[in-house]
């Protein structure tokens, strides 16, 4: 076995077990106290490393909560996205699956985190600072795949769609998450999973019927 590629995988598995614990008590304690109820060095301690160490991994306590990484890879880097042959719908879904599915969002605290995010302001202003950025973002690559301009308006308005979308079954996915009984004996992450990628698939049937064969590229 290489040697290399095993400490390159327990460095990972421990830079994962760190971000999910800054994550976790972030959310905690804010729910116990409120985003302005504790300091990053209070933060850093519940989660067992040092205040350097939580500036690695996070740029302030409100990304912490949001689970918004320093090393998240930026939306124009999707190679994967950009070489697809599928119908532009069919490519966003598949995007959208890969990157909301991945993310501690839809962690065992997903109802948690959506009533931290409408309570704390601070939270959802940062949110939405982000959410613009990922619109830019999406937008350019949407361009890049299509052939466009970055600030092509069809880009633009299917970036600022498709992320509605996303929101929308965000919050379906809350709402079912209060009024489901919950399987004791399942993953609880890989039934949220599960979840989500059946109502995100049916919100994105809408973008299908929208964006219609005879409007819609494909990559030849």
């Amino acid at each position: 076995m290489n040697n290399s590629a095993t400490s390159g995988g327990v460095r990972e598995r421990r830079r994962e077990a760190t971000a999910t614990a800054l994550i976790d008590h972030a959310r905690r304690l804010t729910a116990e106290r409120g985003l302005a109820g504790f300091t990053v060095e209070e933060l850093a301690e519940a989660a067992g490393v040092s205040r350097r160490t939580f500036f690695n991994y996070f740029q302030a306590k409100e990304d912490a909560v949001l689970g918004v990484h320093l090393d998240d890879v930026p939306l124009e880097a999707d190679q994967s996205f950009i070489d697809s042959d599928e119908p532009l719908p069919a490519a966003l879904k598949n995007l959208f699956l890969r990157l909301l599915t991945s993310t501690e969002t839809l962690g065992r605290d997903v109802a948690v985190f959506m009533e931290l995010l409408h309570s704390e302001t601070a939270l959802m202003k940062r949110m939405m600072q982000i959410n613009e950025q990922r619109r830019r973002s999406l937008a350019a690559l949407i361009a890049r795949r299509e052939g466009l301009e970055e600030t092509a308006p069809f880009a633009l308005a299917a970036a600022g769609f498709v992320g509605h979308l996303a929101m929308t079954a965000m919050h379906e996915f809350v709402d079912e998450e209060h009024a489901i009984e919950q399987d004791a004996s399942a993953d609880p992450e890989e039934a949220a999973r599960t979840r989500f990628t059946r109502i995100l698939e049916a919100n994105f049937a809408h973008a299908e019927r929208l964006f219609s064969a005879s409007t819609t590229t494909t990559k030849d």
